[in-house]
């Protein structure tokens, strides 16, 4: 980490701003607090959320079936609006509602008024938790690069395609996330875990490029933690059969980055354990809180089923 202060130091000067592309930030001895707070004020006033007595633990139901709606008899109601708001807020600083962002967005052209309701249970949620807030702080004795990656196969239920997700952290500290539906069907969770890996490994590439060929600092193999052991299995080995044949070429850019160029390692991560879930799925209140306060470096006891 003091390699990595060093190298800017050199390169540019380092100014202490309360403010970043519309994010606060909160300085204190040894970390950094950044949060949208104001951003999210904004919503709740634009929505008329002020006075709601609504306090949702979640940003979305665990269970919540919601299908595209026709295209000529939208309703009359700013949801293509609200749920860009909302995806520049989860996109910056609030990797917790990511998922839920990401699957209202695929509804812009045909969303209906249970599209709209699930939009402002996003920002009924945020206003409730509007103290959480990402930190970044020097932690010793981390990985300088760590992925933590999962899927939901099958979680499109519409097309069949599954969801990939995944969080980077830098010295401990997350650094960028995303959710992607995936380009075509997966024919099993190994499979869908597999082409996880390579959505990945390229978002992972900006940091390896950035720190080991611009700084110098050996970070590779970084350590990417996977809660499939068929997915890791298909990237560690050569393998061709009946389930991985018909596998698309450029999925296999992860086997190439394990195997040949050494630039990543798989671990085996219990699923409980694996934050990564909550951007692949909604998920119930005890497993959400859990992944959220490790993102968010909080303790607090797990709560019951919302």
């Amino acid at each position: 980490m003091k390699g990595f202060f060093a190298h800017y130091k050199k390169h540019a000067e380092i100014t202490i701003s309360n403010e970043c592309l519309q994010m606060s930030l909160e300085w204190d001895d040894d970390r950094l607090y950044l949060s949208q707070n104001r951003q999210i004020e904004k919503l709740i006033e634009k929505y008329n959320l002020k006075d709601s007595k609504q306090n949702f633990k979640t940003p979305m139901e665990a269970k919540l079936n919601i299908m595209a709606g026709p295209k000529d008899d939208l309703p009359d109601v700013p949801y293509a609006q609200l749920v860009c708001a909302l995806l520049f807020v989860a996109g910056c600083t609030r990797p917790d509602i990511l998922f839920s962002v990401t699957l209202l967005c695929r509804y812009l052209t045909n969303y209906t008024a249970p599209h709209f309701k699930a939009a402002i249970r996003v920002v009924t949620y945020l206003k409730c938790t509007m103290h959480f807030k990402l930190v970044y702080k020097i932690t010793p004795d981390v990985q300088p690069l760590e992925i933590f990656i999962d899927s939901e196969w099958g979680g499109d239920k519409e097309t069949g395609r599954s969801t990939s997700g995944g969080i980077i952290f830098l010295y401990g500290n997350p650094v960028t996330w995303f959710c992607q539906k995936q380009g075509d069907v997966s024919l099993s969770t190994s499979e869908a875990e597999y082409k996880t890996q390579t959505y990945a490994f390229k978002e992972g590439m900006y940091f390896i490029n950035l720190l080991q060929s611009e700084m110098n600092m050996q970070i590779t193999p970084v350590q990417t933690h996977i809660d499939n052991i068929g997915a890791a299995y298909m990237a560690e080995q050569v393998v061709t059969n009946k389930r991985t044949k018909h596998i698309s070429l450029s999925y296999h850019y992860a086997r190439e980055q394990v195997q040949i160029f050494k630039k990543y390692s798989l671990k085996y991560v219990n699923t409980p354990l694996n934050c990564s879930d909550i951007v692949t799925k909604p998920l119930d209140r005890g497993l959400f809180e859990r992944h959220r306060n490790f993102i968010f470096k909080v303790e607090t006891k797990v709560g019951k089923k919302n």
